[in-house]
Formats: C-alpha cells, sequence, structure tokens
C-alpha cells in the first residue's frame, strides 16, 4: 500500500526505482525488483514524458540558404 501512496503522491509519474528512493528516504528496507513486482501486480504504470528533443541544424547553411538557391519552384498535386 506505501508503493501506491507514492505512486499517486508522484502524480503517476514514479517509476520503480523512484519509488524504491523514497520508501528507503522513509526508512522502508525495499528490493527494486520487488517494488517492480508489486507494482506490476497493483496495475501501476507511470505516465512517461518524453524530453524536448532540440533540434540542430546548420546555421551556415540557414544564413546562406538565400545566396545559394536561386531556382523557382512550386508544388504540384
Amino acid at each position: 500500500m506505501e508503493i501506491k501512496k507514492e505512486f499517486l503522491k508522484g502524480k503517476k509519474r514514479y517509476g520503480a526505482p523512484k519509488i524504491k528512493n523514497r520508501l528507503e528516504h522513509r526508512g522502508v528496507i525495499i528490493g527494486i525488483n520487488r517494488v517492480r513486482r508489486l507494482m506490476r501486480e497493483e496495475g501501476l504504470i507511470p505516465i512517461v514524458l518524453k524530453k524536448y528533443r532540440y533540434e540542430f541544424s546548420n546555421v551556415s547553411f540557414r544564413k546562406n540558404s538565400s545566396k545559394t538557391f536561386k531556382g523557382k519552384y512550386s508544388t504540384y498535386r
């Protein structure tokens, strides 16, 4: 039950490693595999937020792109 409390306290974002650390901080000694198994049995699946991935581009190409491209283009369907 303490695993479920920590899971809900973390807004359903905490996985087994973080829940294990939080429980150990409170004085509960438990292994990571046990936390994983109990979470699986309870159906506690964390929400995975994808981190923003910055798209790198060639800055020098962007600066000179208007000078190098002199053709005309249009879209056809």
